[in-house]
């Protein structure tokens, strides 16, 4: 089948890697009828904030600030008890223009020791909602994530969570899973 695509002029490969992908889903889960929906990729802009659990609720209130003003929205909450530092996640607009005026708002943060530190990561972010009686951080251990991939708590709700993906074609591991855990998901 994917030969055939192959030698088919007319067919791009992309096309021709979500066909294998399919072809690849129908083996791993037989009977089941999987449908993937052709998308542009469109990578999301996050910044990613750390702060002190001692500065969280300033740090929060800065961030929010910053989300209001620039149109963005405070999208994650992740805790690291080793380190005792929060991770704030901030999801930015498409439209988003020069990355100077939030480094410029968050640089001053800095300054402050409102916050510890801040980055741009540019990803295809995929939201996940569980099912209310399911424990979402021991589902998500068994995520299997590809090297610079991450997962993160959504701060609003919490029986759903974010993927930041390193590509826009799942892994089909990473599609079984999702089918597996009967979840709801979508990239943002």
């Amino acid at each position: 089948m994917i030969a055939d695509l192959e030698a088919n002029a007319e067919i791009s490969k992309p096309v021709a890697a979500i066909s294998a992908y399919m072809t690849s889903l129908e083996i791993l889960i037989g009977w089941l009828s999987v449908v993937i929906a052709v998308r542009r990729s469109t990578m999301t802009t996050l910044i990613e904030i750390v702060c002190s659990v001692s500065q969280e609720e300033a740090a929060q209130a800065t961030v929010e600030a910053f989300c209001k003003e620039t149109g963005s929205r405070l999208i994650g909450r992740c805790v690291n008890e080793e380190t005792h530092e929060v991770q704030l996640m901030v999801l930015l607009p498409h439209h988003t223009a020069k990355a100077s005026r939030h480094a410029a708002a968050l640089g001053h943060a800095l300054q402050e020791q409102v916050i510890a530190s801040f980055r741009y990561i540019t990803s295809d972010l995929v939201k996940i909602s569980f099912d209310p009686s399911v424990d979402l951080r021991e589902q998500m251990r068994n995520f299997p994530l590809r090297p610079g991939e991450s997962w993160f708590p959504a701060i609003h709700d919490l029986h759903q969570a974010y993927i930041c993906m390193s590509r826009p074609l799942m892994l089909t591991e990473q599609a079984a899973w999702l089918l597996e855990q009967k979840v709801q998901w979508a990239f943002v």
